[in-house]
């Protein structure tokens, strides 16, 4: 944050705290949070100081330690996530360039995605030609065997 910005009630001054992008998924979890304290799903905290089961100092180092493990386990899915966005990036990459025509086609044989040599051998630049059957693109006397690949594959996948 910079220095002549004004600090919310709700922010963190704590420099040593990992602060998450104010995203839709920070937003989506800060208001599950808000929930479950709203619900009492987290009163643990104000029944221990009142049934004297734990000192107030005991119970601030038992949540600096949660926040800390909260943090470090954001940061790791932060970092898992951005790796997961890197590889995908690549095998985008990766599938349009490829020099062959190639399809990802679902369960039924429904054309889900083409890389650019499929979609110019197959004239699937045209809309709504990505989302109709690879069965169709087949010359009439082979596509007995695709619909027995395609049923062969629903039943044994592997």
């Amino acid at each position: 944050m910079a220095p002549d910005q004004p600090v919310s009630d709700e922010s963190q001054c704590n420099p040593n705290t990992v602060s998450a992008p104010a995203d839709a998924d920070s937003t989506r979890l800060r208001a599950l949070a808000q929930r479950a304290l709203r619900d009492g799903a987290l009163r643990w905290a104000e029944e221990a100081l009142t049934q004297g089961d734990h000192d107030l100092s005991q119970l601030i180092e038992d949540l600096r330690v949660y926040q800390a493990e909260l943090e470090i386990q954001n940061e790791e899915l932060q970092q898992s996530q951005n790796g997961r966005e890197q590889a995908l990036a690549r095998f985008s990459t990766l599938f349009s360039a490829l020099p062959v025509a190639a399809l990802v086609v679902d369960r039924y044989g429904r054309i889900l995605n083409a890389n650019n040599a499929a979609t110019q051998r197959f004239a699937l630049d045209i809309p709504g030609q990505r989302r109709r059957l690879f069965g169709h693109l087949v010359v009439e006397t082979d596509r007995s065997m695709i619909r027995a690949t395609f049923s062969e594959a629903r039943t044994n996948p592997w």
